[in-house]
């Protein structure tokens, strides 16, 4: 005699082990790469407009005041040519496998003097992702992997 509550739950199980093993699946395909870069390219790019806006680094600390002798300019925005070279440099952001982003750009080559500093030109930090990017990232990259298990449907 064959216990039907038991040939239920191998029923029950085999489908289960049948969707984890779709699910196992789908997961390997999932670029996660391209989720990561997509959503660096968007909050670099953000970052980088706060900071010349707010004239802060990507991390909150307020840039060294200018020195020179019109002291109402604001620091790295006189011709918006540097705030520029920055969004551009961010919008070519890539994430690696090394867990790291670079910045892939044809700007000018000043652009880290500025962002880095030197033994004359203070740093003025303005590509890097906040704490605030990085959580939002965090979220956007979860709920793209959400979506390319579930579907849209979740």
């Amino acid at each position: 005699m064959i216990n039907s509550n038991a040939f239920g739950a191998r029923t029950a199980f085999a489908r289960f082990a049948e969707d984890m093993s779709h699910l196992a699946d789908r997961a390997k395909n999932w670029d996660k790469a391209k989720a990561l870069t997509a959503a660096a390219q968007r909050h670099m790019a953000d970052d980088v407009r706060r900071c010349f806006t707010l004239q802060r680094t990507p991390w909150g600390d307020p840039w060294t005041p200018i020195k020179h002798r019109n002291k109402h300019g604001t620091p790295l925005i006189d011709t918006g040519a540097m705030m520029r070279a920055a969004l551009a440099a961010a919008g070519g952001a890539v994430y690696t496998n090394d867990h790291q982003i670079y910045l892939k750009t044809d700007e000018p080559k000043y652009l880290h003097f500025q962002n880095d500093g030197t033994n004359t030109i203070p740093a003025r930090p303005f590509l890097g992702l906040s704490n605030e990017s990085y959580e939002a990232m965090d979220r956007e990259v979860f709920e793209d992997f959400q979506k390319h298990l579930f579907g849209d449907s979740r």
